[in-house]
Parts: C-alpha cells; structure tokens; sequence
C-alpha cells in the first residue's frame, strides 16, 4: 500500500524539487499535483466499491472499532446481531451499541425480519471490555427472549437484562446473540346467553350473561370493560367487572343484565338483541342471542276416575248355644172317660141287663204344652188336657169308665216326632177301645 503524507509546512521548493522541470516548469507543477489528487480519489472509489460487493454478496455489513495498540486492519473478534421476528414483516428494528469508540463503529444499527439477509448484522470488535446492545422494541411488539452463545470462548461472559445483551468480550471470541420478538395481538372475545330460554308472555324477565375472555397474544388492563347491547338501556354502554380488571391470557370477567318483556315482543314472537365488548379502543365481534315466544299452555281439567276397591267384610261364625230346659210332668196322668152304652129294649121278654166291664187303655206318651185332641172311631171326640185333665162323657144308658192313664216322660223340646208317636199310640188306643165297643154292641144285638 502506498502511503501518502502531506504537511502544511512543506515549503515550495520543496515541492518544486519534488517534480522535474523545478520552479521554472509552473504546468508541470500543477500537472504533478493534479495526479497525486488522482491517486487518491481513485483509492477511495476502489475502497468504497469492495464494501459495496460485499454486502451485495450476501455477507453482512461489518464496522469495526480502531484499537490503539494496534493497527486498522487487525480483527481480533466479533458480536453477529440476528433478528427473528414473528410474524415476518417490513418492521424496522433499531438496536443501540454502547459505549462507542473511534469510528467507523457506529452507535446502533437496524435489523429488518422480512425473510432477507437484513435480519443479521455483525460487528468486529478489538478491544476487550464490555459492550451492551439493546433492541428499542416498538410499541405493538413484545420481547419473547434473547439467546447468546460463542465460539473460541476465552473466559468472557454473555448476559441478558432485559431487551439488552451485556457482553463482557474476550481476544479472539466470536459471539451470536439472537432477538426473538412477537407482535402484540390483543384480542376479547364476548360470550352472551339468556336464562330462560322463551317466554310465555309480557313482563316476563330474562337475564342475560355476558362474559368477556382475554383471547389475544398479551395482558390487558388494568382498565374497565364495557358491554353494549341494543335492548338493554337503549343501546348505552354498560360496565362489566371493576373499573381496574386485569385479564391474563385466557382469563375471563363476567356481568349480567335483566330484560323485561314487552306485548310488541309477544306480537314479533321472539326477542333477539346484539352485544358487543369493548376495552378502550379494542372491541369484540358482535354476539346475538334470540329468545323465542311460546303461547301458555290452555289448562284442561283432567276427568278423574276414582275406583272404589271391594271390600269383603267376614263376619265371625257365632254359635248360641241355649241350655237344655227339663220340664217334669207328674208322673200319672188319669183321664176318665164315660162310654156310651145301648141297651136294646126286647119284643116280650126284656133281656136282663148286661154290664159292660171297663176297659182300660193306658196311652204312654210325652206331653206337650198344647191339648192333644183324640178322635176315637164311632164315639164322641176325646179331649186330654194337658198336663192332667178328666173330661166325663155323659152315658145314654149304661156309662162305662174308660180310664186312660199317661206317664209323663221329660221334655226334650216338642219335636214333631214325638207329637207323631203320641198321636199314634193314641190313636191305636182309640182304634182298640172302638173295636171292643162295636163288638159290644153287635153281641147285644144279638
């Protein structure tokens, strides 16, 4: 490399004694000093010229910081800045260096995420000391975090505070540092519903709840939420949760409000109304919610069966048992009855007169609390009396006594079997005394 030098205190002679033709040649002179002025403007353009091809190469633009104790040209290490934004864009972002040294190492630089070489830079560094670099982050981004790691490590040290990279360089280390940054997307998302479900008529309330979720990319608040819903207080914002509410990524506020129905809500069938959720300037997609009309229900008497269950009702056998009565007739009953006897007047000689003798009938039987009536074949009617009677039947001529003589048995309640006994030993008694009557009375005859 050829090295110029001029001084301010050259005298011109010895300028002059520098090209031929001395003081005496002024052209040649000027000719002399017009080509040292070209040698070197043509060193510039040629120096300018490679850094342009350089970068155009896809190699990163470089500065570096002179050093002291040594010459330009030396390079003992490096920092490589590298940008990686999501999502990729056009966003500039501007990066400060400190603290700065001799040019050419500039203050800061800029990194651009657009899917080109413009997301990276590196920086030649000379002396060691310690350096910060930190990203001037724009409003609507975030800084998800910073990484660091490096090559030929010689006992330096990398540290992350904050959006800056605190580097504590060591001769000859080469050290990549990478921002990772995100665009803030801060989003809400309002959730309505309506209990109940219908109506069955005017001034009929129907709650709605409204919840609002923090569905973006960053915290929100603290600061009030509001709702608008076009049925409730004319359509005017309402607050929903505290004036200072904070909501986390996915975290949620809740509210409620009442709404009453109308006869026109009756007549239009259903209710529908729109809401919306606001935070600032933020807002939420519109929401809607219709509650539907139901006519009541017409009441109808249901007709009622009532069935009687059957019931059986046993009634307990119940024996009565009377006790048996012994009644005790006196033991002879003697009943006397008169016979009738004709004497048959003779023609000449009267007939001596004939004595019947008396015939007696014993009749056992079992009496009985009524009179017994006994018919005797050809005579008058007998009559016993009962318990003991003696009835006399007055003779047409002769009267011959019949005494019929009963024994009392004991009473065993008047059957009519026993009354048929009776009557039939009666009547056997009464056929007999007939009988030896009409004997009688046919021998008489005689």
């Amino acid at each position: 490399m050829t090295r110029f030098t001029l001084s301010r205190r050259a005298r011109t002679s010895d300028i002059d004694q520098s090209f031929p033709g001395g003081r005496h040649n002024h052209r040649g002179r000027r000719l002399g000093l017009l080509a040292v002025l070209g040698l070197l403007g043509a060193g510039g353009v040629a120096l300018m010229s490679a850094q342009h091809s350089s970068a155009a190469e896809g190699g990163p633009p470089s500065s570096s910081m002179p050093d002291d104790d040594h010459d330009d040209e030396e390079s003992h290490g490096s920092l490589t800045a590298i940008l990686e934004a999501s999502p990729e864009g056009s966003t500039p972002f501007v990066f400060s260096v400190s603290p700065t040294e001799k040019p050419p190492m500039d203050s800061s630089f800029t990194l651009i995420d657009d899917g080109s070489s413009s997301d990276t830079t590196m920086i030649k560094l000379r002396r060691e000391k310690q350096y910060t670099f930190t990203l001037n982050l724009p409003d609507d981004w975030m800084l998800d975090g910073i990484s660091c790691d490096v090559e030929n490590d010689d006992g330096g040290s990398q540290q992350v505070n904050g959006a800056s990279a605190v580097i504590d360089y060591k001769e000859g280390e080469m050290i990549t540092c990478r921002w990772m940054v995100t665009q803030k997307m801060p989003s809400i998302e309002l959730v309505k519903t309506a209990d109940p479900v219908t109506y069955n008529g005017a001034g009929e309330t129907i709650t709605y709840t409204y919840e609002i979720t923090n569905t973006g990319n960053v915290a929100l608040g603290p600061d009030q939420f509001e709702i608008t819903d076009d049925m409730i207080d004319g359509g005017a914002a309402f607050d929903c949760g505290d004036d200072d509410a904070e909501l986390e990524v996915d975290e949620s506020v809740t509210c409620e409000m009442v709404y009453e129905t109308t006869a026109d809500d009756v007549t239009a069938g259903s209710v529908t109304n729109t809401a919306m959720a606001m935070l600032g300037d933020l807002e939420s997609d519109e929401v809607m919610a219709t509650v539907t009309y139901v006519a009541p229900p017409t009441t109808t008497v249901a007709e009622t069966t009532t069935t009687v269950a059957e019931t059986t009702t046993t009634v307990a056998e119940t024996t009565t048992t009377v006790a048996e009565t012994t009644t005790t007739v006196p033991a002879t009953t003697t009943t006397t009855i008169a016979a009738t006897t004709t004497t048959a007047a003779p023609t000449t000689t009267a007939a001596p007169a004939t004595t019947v003798a008396p015939v007696t009938t014993v009749v056992t039987q079992t009496l009985i609390p009524d009179s017994v009536e006994v018919i005797v074949s050809g005579l008058l009617p007998v009559t016993v009396a009962q318990p003991s009677a003696t009835t006399t039947i007055a003779p047409t001529t002769t009267a011959t006594a019949v005494t019929v003589t009963a024994q009392a048995l004991p009473e065993t309640g008047g059957s009519s079997a026993t009354t048929a006994t009776l009557a039939g030993l009666l009547i056997s008694g009464g056929s007999a005394l007939a009988m030896a009557l009409g004997r009688r009375r046919r021998s008489l005859i005689d």
